[in-house]
């Protein structure tokens, strides 16, 4: 059947939750419906059912080219048992309404699958395979938009196996969470287009049924509240970022990012979070490369946080806050510690520091903060057993932490805690690093005043100001442009 223009309408007059109407495409047999322009108005749409096993095999298909395809009450795609059910939203809009009370189902039964491109969705609560062995499959291509004002849910309950897949376009949960393993067995990947959840659930639920597995490679998922993997008992939660962003943030800076049980790999791309908090020993954070930026991170899980792997670069960035590592922070070879905020923990450092500068009034990141009772333990060497006393770390900071280079032997550089008086980073008073073992040394540049007449004259000018000659006023401005690409931490005149 094939709409063009006009309306047709298979619904209850006026609505009710006890449907009666329903209309089902593809029940014994294969069938399609087309609607090319024009208003579908129903109440429920059932495609790919069967009225029983003997008709196990129906098919169903529903293109939308154009036009408005409206439900009121239950879309079911793959309904029945060993059927298979089809929705194509490549142009027009799909309306399914959200009465608390239906549930949108992208294999029921059945095998369901929906691709939208070029067109949107805008639907309630929806579940991505729901019930025992129903498999469920739904694609988002570039120029698709799918809205939910109500839960996502990848594989709902127990048997089920379900997968989406963002290529591209829009998905938004803005105000629910997304369900990755529910009950069942869920994935989420993303390669491009965008990812909006209040909450990011990945094999939450505590029953020893559910699987869920994140993989981001492209694209951006945002995450306004919270993002958690796994229970800390039965369920087993994977997430993967090779590429693309990741964000767990909100105003407030109360969004985190927790982490149950299972693992998550970091191996490029970025994440960010208001908070990393890993306390649990079945969870683990594997940072293999690629960028973490945190405001505050709690690490308990009885191994060190380990920084990259030594081959691909890695970044940890310290956006203020404090950051607890109950057995050490190690940064590898190839990877840096940059930022600003308070450490608790051992630091074993094969990489790079560097700490947050005062470049400009509008970037007013004070100096950070390492701390550990009573002292911090850094590493000098790029590898756990140096044979080179020629490997350096580049430590950039403003003054009481200045160096061009210093070089590893393999033994530790401690820095003691001596002061606690000025706040740093908006936190509490922060307390001073100073090098005890060995001294750092500190960058002193020494700037003549430029050519004046006295000078040319041979006449000695003392503290009198004569003026600068040509000459000198455009070393006056050779030197401002020099100063100006440096990070000075003080500057005195004479």
């Amino acid at each position: 059947m094939t709409l063009d223009s006009g309306s047709i309408t298979v619904r209850e007059q006026p609505l009710t939750t006890n449907v009666t109407v329903v209309t089902r495409i593809g029940r014994t047999n294969a069938a399609t419906l087309t609607i090319n322009g024009g208003l579908m108005d129903v109440t429920q749409l059932l495609v790919g059912e069967t009225p029983g096993a003997q008709y196990a095999r129906s098919q169903g298909t529903v293109h939308l080219a154009g036009g408005t395809l409206s439900v009121a009450a239950e879309l079911s795609i793959g309904t029945g048992l060993g059927c298979t059910g089809m929705v194509d939203v490549a142009g027009g809009q799909l309306l399914v309404a959200n009465q608390q009370t239906n549930v949108m189902r992208i294999g029921d039964q059945g095998f369901g699958q929906m691709t939208v491109v070029n067109g949107s969705a805008h639907v309630g609560n929806v579940s991505v395979a729901r019930h025992d062995s129903s498999r469920g499959l739904l694609v988002l291509q570039p120029g698709g938009l799918m809205t939910c004002s109500d839960d996502c849910s990848i594989g709902r309950f127990s048997g089920s196996t379900g997968l989406v897949f963002v290529a591209g376009g829009e998905l938004a949960v803005t105000n629910h969470p997304i369900w990755v393993g529910r009950e069942g067995r869920g994935q989420l990947v993303v390669s491009n287009g965008l990812v909006q959840a209040e909450t990011l659930n990945v094999a939450v639920v505590p029953t020893n049924t559910a699987f869920g597995l994140l993989t981001v490679g492209g694209g951006t998922i945002l995450v306004s509240s919270n993002f958690v993997l796994g229970d800390e008992a039965l369920s087993v939660g994977q997430a993967l970022v090779a590429d693309g962003n990741l964000s767990i943030t909100n105003g407030t800076g109360t969004a985190q990012l927790t982490i149950n049980s299972g693992v998550f790999t970091l191996n490029g791309g970025e994440l960010a979070a208001d908070h990393l908090a890993l306390e649990n020993a079945a969870g683990r954070f594997v940072f293999n490369g690629g960028n973490l930026r945190s405001s505050g991170t709690t690490v308990s899980n009885g191994l060190p946080f380990v920084v990259g792997d030594g081959i691909k670069p890695a970044t940890f960035h310290l956006n203020g806050g404090v950051h607890s590592f109950a057995n050490g922070l190690v940064i590898s070879s190839n990877a840096t510690l940059s930022g600003c905020g308070v450490i608790n923990g051992s630091i074993v450092n094969h990489g790079t520091l560097i700490p947050a500068a005062d470049r400009s009034p509008r970037r007013r990141l004070a100096r950070p903060v390492l701390t550990a009772a009573p002292r911090v333990l850094l590493s000098t060497a790029r590898t756990a057993t140096p044979t080179s006393s020629n490997t350096k770390n580049t430590l950039e900071a403003p003054d009481w932490l200045r160096a061009a280079s210093a070089n590893g032997t393999g033994g530790p550089l401690t820095l003691t805690d001596p002061t606690a008086n000025r706040p740093r980073c908006g936190l509490s008073p922060a307390r001073g690093v100073t090098p005890a073992d060995p001294p750092m040394p500190t960058r002193l540049i020494v700037v003549r005043h430029a050519e004046t007449v006295w000078n040319v004259e041979g006449r000695r000018q003392g503290h009198a100001d004569s003026p600068l000659t040509s000459r000198g006023v455009a070393q006056a401005e050779a030197v401002a442009r020099r100063l100006a690409e440096l990070e000075a931490s003080a500057l005195l005149q004479q």
